[in-house]
């Protein structure tokens, strides 16, 4: 019992910081870290100023978790898709599904647009952090070549890099879309996306009606 107790409370105590962490990421990505504040936070989350600070010790402090939290998870998700052997197109499909689908993408929308501001060592360390996501994504694309459904000229450092343009850009307008619009979405840049690359599934343009 006394064990079922403790673990109740870490369950609790961990869900009520994901709140307040998703309440700070929300803040800095609505205002930019810059202008955002930790009343703003507070207020959001409907408690006194005060008690933020028992959760977070500055805005800093919020937006470097945030960071790490959100760009690690999606680097590990998109380096595990890289080595699964799945077909290239899939593994595409889902890749960006993932970063446009995950409940954490309003973080990497603080780590796109805000780790900037983070102090230089850590900054450093986020920034390798997307130069991993980049060279996985670079990866899938050799992989496409080498599968024979990307064309075997293909610049896969200019196609990762648009790749990251593109995903990063949907979230924004992610933002004020649900349902069925939502999917729609998703779908257009995936599809309209490989058909930028070339891409091709049994000798076909991979680009799938719906």
């Amino acid at each position: 019992m006394l064990e079922l107790k403790s673990t109740y409370k870490t369950e609790k105590k961990s869900r009520r910081r994901r709140e307040i962490l998703d309440g700070a990421a929300y803040v800095i990505a609505d205002f930019g870290y810059l202008a955002a504040s930790m009343k703003d936070i507070a207020d959001r989350l409907d408690l006194r100023p005060g008690s933020l600070y028992y959760y977070l010790k500055s805005k800093e402090a919020a937006l470097e978790e945030i960071c790490w939290d959100g760009g690690v998870e999606y680097v590990e998700y998109v380096e595990r898709l890289a080595n699964c052997g799945a077909p290239t197109i899939e593994i595409i499909r889902s890749a960006i599904s993932h970063h446009l689908r995950n409940e954490k993408r309003v973080y990497v929308e603080c780590f796109v647009y805000n780790r900037r501001h983070l102090a230089g060592d850590v900054a450093d360390g986020l920034n390798n952090v997307a130069r991993n996501y980049l060279r996985a994504w670079f990866k899938i694309f050799e992989q496409g070549i080498a599968e024979g459904v990307l064309p075997p000229d293909l610049d896969c450092q200019f196609a990762a890099t648009t790749a990251l343009s593109v995903v990063n850009g949907a979230t924004l307008v992610l933002r004020g879309k649900s349902g069925t619009e939502e999917d729609q979405y998703i779908h257009q840049t995936t599809e309209f996306f490989l058909t930028g690359l070339g891409a091709t599934e049994c000798g076909e343009p991979a680009y799938v009606q719906k």
